[in-house]
């Protein structure tokens, strides 16, 4: 069973990604040397399936396994992509995602995103299983589409929220949880640092995303590449961050973040 006696349990990380899968196990390592928590790694295509389901069962007390066809990648999938995620998912308990919407990517085909999204948001639903959603300039699609259709009771989570407040309200009303990102830090996105300021305590999580959304060099933890990538370690300055902005104790803040973790991604 993963740990989730530590605020530093990490919603949203891809490290099965080609940037990060040959540190994997020095990353996972210094997590457990230092206390942290679980990391809920997301595949996002059929490539990256398998890399994910070997770091669930090398570190299984660390690594929660998520699958999902991302919407960057509808367009290279195969044609028997849902019984292979169906496969994936029969074994246990594991997530679905990451998957999503995405009208910011060029040539993209909203109408084929959906028919994709669709089974999968399914699937969270036959079985409750945690759904992890991404969503860059498709948030009406998005909202349509989850109306549209039953979904996890335990509700689904959007990572790296960047929306509006009204957005996020209406998530809200249909059950979502968000994470904070340290990608957040930028002075540019003090807007969304408001917004996550005022959203309830109890739906949110913190994440990284990497090795994607780098924080600003001078409030990173770590870099990967020059500075162009997130290292995980910069969980800590989310953390950090989150608890800045809030008007909540920071130990209230942590021990949330916990109970928010075991109820989202914790066994029903």
């Amino acid at each position: 069973m993963f740990k989730v006696n530590s605020p530093l349990n990490d919603a949203h990380i891809h490290l099965a990604d080609q940037a990060l899968i040959h540190l994997a196990p020095d990353i996972l390592a210094e997590h457990r040397a230092n206390g942290w928590g679980a990391s809920v790694v997301n595949g996002t295509c059929e490539a990256d399936w398998p890399r994910v389901k070997e770091l669930a069962r090398s570190f299984p007390d660390q690594v929660i396994a998520s699958y999902g066809l991302h919407p960057w990648f509808v367009k290279e999938r195969s044609p028997n992509w849902l019984d292979t995620l169906s496969e994936y998912l029969s074994s246990q308990q594991l997530c679905i995602g990451e998957c999503g919407l995405d009208r910011w990517i060029p040539d993209h085909d909203i109408s084929e995103q959906i028919s994709v999204l669709s089974p999968q948001i399914a699937l969270a639903a036959r079985d409750n299983r945690p759904l992890t959603l991404h969503c860059i300039q498709a948030w009406g699609h998005l909202i349509e589409t989850l109306r549209s259709q039953p979904l996890p009771d335990r509700g689904f989570l959007v990572h790296a929220f960047s929306g509006s407040r009204e957005t996020a309200h209406s998530l809200l009303d249909l059950g979502a949880y968000f994470s904070y990102s340290p990608y957040f830090t930028h002075e540019r996105k003090a807007s969304i640092r408001e917004l996550y300021a005022g959203l309830p305590l109890d739906r949110l999580l913190i994440e990284t995303d990497a090795p994607s959304m780098a924080p600003p060099a001078k409030r990173a933890v770590r870099h990967l590449e020059n500075n162009h990538l997130s290292h995980p370690a910069n969980l800590s300055l989310a953390l950090e961050s989150l608890q800045s902005i809030r008007k909540e104790h920071a130990t209230d803040i942590s021990d949330q973040l916990c109970d928010t973790f075991l109820t989202f991604f914790g066994q029903n």
